[in-house]
């Protein structure tokens, strides 16, 4: 085998191996946005529903008289 054929396959080589390392790491990558995703959305939810309860119970709902008064000369 000469030199140059043995370059051009290592350099094959090369390429198959970058080429399956970025479609693995850009698989994973995606596996862990899609997670990230998902935890905030959970985050969120609980969150707000939290929040929800715990001013509901710092002020409960209740019922008080308005008026209304109109400050207008027409």
């Amino acid at each position: 085998m000469d030199i140059r054929r043995k370059i051009g396959d290592a350099s094959i080589k090369l390429r198959d191996l970058a080429s399956s390392t970025r479609n693995t790491v850009s698989a994973k990558a995606d596996n862990v946005a899609m997670e990230l995703r998902e935890v905030r959305e959970s985050i969120s939810t609980s969150g707000s529903s939290n929040l929800e309860q715990y001013v509901d119970r710092v002020f409960p709902k209740t019922t008080a008289p308005a008026y209304v008064l109109h400050h207008s000369n027409k």
